[in-house]
């Protein structure tokens, strides 16, 4: 199967076609439809057999589906910035839900839209990308990206930070005076009753899961927020239609984020019989809180202390089920519109989500941690005249590859900036090329040092996921048979060396402002650092070249100082001392005595 192509000079390489010229006519308009908290399970393209996705389903039978695509955190903001700079979180620096900032000598902390802070200035935006080559620019809708700032906004930045884009509208979370969802026609009562707060907490109240099916408090379909959306980027795709101008726009969705409320016909379409219970529902109950799982994050509907209602636990599902369900409504919205405007066979389409939802998969909501429910998206891209239909990729991918394979689909070199890799060749591919996807995360709510930052790491090739809890224990996971991650290899010490250099290759480069690394020195040829206090022994790693996969183990010790006798290139980590177990019934310690105040490994040193 090949790819079509239109484009004037072309490069065959291994395992697909690579564009390496700039585009001739045509030029193709881009339509980006991000949702958020899409469980890649509910959906029926990927499988399930209850869940009406329609317009998702038609993009994957008239495009391509990629199975095995993470996002770079499984949180909304840090996955956005990701998105919007092609770049991983601790490369552009958005680590946090809210940002720190300080201002007049004081310390605070900001949503979206209010500071400047966020994605480092000097990074180039997609929407600067784009507009930089000749495309008319929109984002309609949620976009939730530290840095983006309206004109008058900040007095320090009185131009504001619109990343590019033309038209801007329709702001949910971030900060958008006159252009965010609660300005839709001049009240702000529509995002309370959507959001059920202010006025209307009570109603969410004892119903955090919707469990009791109440319908959404907003009176017409037409004032939700995904059809708004739906209706305001039609309004966009058509006058740049009437006027032949090429163009991108990001849609962003909310649904299936909660609160799971929706109108009462999206509920009608499914019964609660229908809704099946995870095969691991029962896990945390069963097994005690993952002490790598925010404690927020084991659903209450499987309180130990009280009997389980699977009607209630079946309910929710069913009011997710709705939500993806409205918004895949207006998924078709925005597609049938190229249709009748006779672009629709010129317009490249990506669908996504930025982050999963467990959906009690665990026992556990929302997501926040490494688990393939929380961090394994959806990723449907479909192009008439440029890709073939109906085709399945299992290669793993990242969020931070769409900006690399959309300019491959455009005829477009990447930027250096970007950090990710064109999906385009992998289409094709014989098999999966052999590829590391990372993930990051950086927030508060793990027990028992509640209100400190945890940073975490997943490392992930195509046989294992490893994840790095600071100051947790380590996970590791056969993907290719542990579908369900019931099995943490890190608690079998016949793979202990595995784990070992699984760490190591997660850790050796990671750098971020939230937490230094470990302190490491050269004396002469001695390697010397400091004590980690919750550190129980020292491993010694070194490699003939830069490369750190090509680094051996060298040395376990309990020293601060080791004799380098051999040139090249050293890095030494820190390996934990675990002294609590946790809620978590097993027999080992899971939890250092402490939260450690720096990251266990050093910077590559140079003999």
């Amino acid at each position: 199967m090949n790819l079509k192509n239109p484009f004037a000079v072309c490069a065959a390489v291994a395992g697909g076609l690579s564009v390496v010229a700039q585009p001739t006519a045509p030029r193709y308009n881009v339509v980006f439809i991000i949702s958020d908290q899409h469980k890649l399970a509910v959906t029926g393209c990927y499988g399930d057999k209850v869940v009406k996705t329609p317009n998702i389903d038609a993009l994957a039978a008239n495009g391509v589906k990629f199975t095995r695509i993470y996002t770079p955190s499984p949180l909304s903001a840090p996955a956005r910035a990701a998105l919007i700079t092609g770049t991983y979180p601790s490369t552009n620096e958005v680590l946090l839900h809210q940002m720190p900032f300080v201002k007049n000598g004081k310390k605070g902390y900001t949503e979206a839209g209010k500071q400047r802070v966020g994605y480092k200035e000097g990074m180039v935006t997609w929407g600067e990308w784009m507009k930089e080559r000749g495309f008319g620019t929109a984002a309609i809708g949620k976009m939730h990206v530290h840095g983006e700032l309206q004109k008058g906004v900040n007095p320090d930045y009185p131009e504001g930070n619109l990343m590019g884009f033309d038209v801007s509208n329709m702001r949910f979370y971030s900060y958008f005076p006159g252009g965010h969802y609660r300005d839709w026609k001049g009240s702000a009562d529509y995002y309370n009753r959507y959001r059920e707060i202010s006025q209307y907490a009570s109603y969410f109240k004892g119903n955090q899961f919707n469990q009791n099916l109440k319908p959404t408090l907003v009176e017409k379909d037409e004032d939700i927020f995904d059809f708004a959306v739906a209706s305001l980027s039609n309004e966009y795709i058509a006058r740049q239609a009437s006027e032949g101008k090429p163009f991108f726009i990001h849609v962003g969705l909310e649904k299936p984020h909660k609160p799971w409320t929706t109108a009462q016909r999206f509920y009608d379409m499914y019964t609660t019989e229908q809704m099946q219970m995870p095969r691991t529902a029962y896990d945390w109950r069963d097994n005690g809180r993952y002490p790598y799982v925010k404690k927020g994050g084991h659903s209450s509907l499987f309180d130990p202390k009280s009997e389980v209602n699977q009607t209630e636990v079946k309910n929710s599902m069913r009011a997710y089920y709705a939500c993806v369900t409205e918004m895949d409504e207006a998924v078709g919205q925005i597609v049938e519109q190229t249709k009748r405007l006779g672009i629709y066979q010129k317009t490249i389409f990506v669908y996504t989500t930025d982050h999963g939802e467990h959906l009690f998969e665990h026992g556990l909501h929302e997501k926040h941690n490494m688990f393939e429910d929380a961090v394994n998206i959806p990723f449907i891209i479909s192009c008439p005249a440029l890709l073939p239909k109906g085709v399945t990729c299992n290669s793993p991918g990242s969020m931070v590859d769409v900006l690399p394979t959309i300019a491959e689909l455009l005829g477009y070199r990447p930027a250096e900036q970007w950090q990710g890799r064109s999906l385009v060749g992998q289409i094709t591919a014989s098999k999966p090329w052999d590829r590391v996807i990372y993930s990051e995360f950086y927030q508060t709510g793990f027990a028992p040092w509640e209100q400190e930052n945890v940073p975490m790491k997943m490392y992930l090739d195509n046989k294992y996921k490893y994840v790095y809890t600071h100051g947790y224990i380590d996970q590791l996971f056969d993907i290719r048979v542990d579908h369900d991650e019931m099995h943490n290899l890190a608690l079998d010490k016949k793979y202990a060396a595995m784990v070992e250099r699984y760490r190591f290759l997660a850790l050796h480069d990671w750098l971020f402002w939230l937490m230094p690394r470990m302190d490491c020195r050269l004396d002469g040829t001695t390697l010397a650092w400091t004590a980690i206090p919750e550190a129980r022994s020292y491993t010694l790693w070194h490699s003939k070249t830069p490369d750190a996969n090509a680094a051996v183990k060298v040395a376990d010790t309990e020293a601060l100082s080791f004799p380098a006798r051999t040139g090249g290139y050293w890095w030494v980590v820190a390996n934990w001392n675990y002294t609590d177990k946790g809620e978590r019934r097993e027999r080992v310690p899971m939890i250092t005595g402490a939260f450690p105040k720096t990251l266990p490994v050093s910077r590559m040193i140079e003999i």
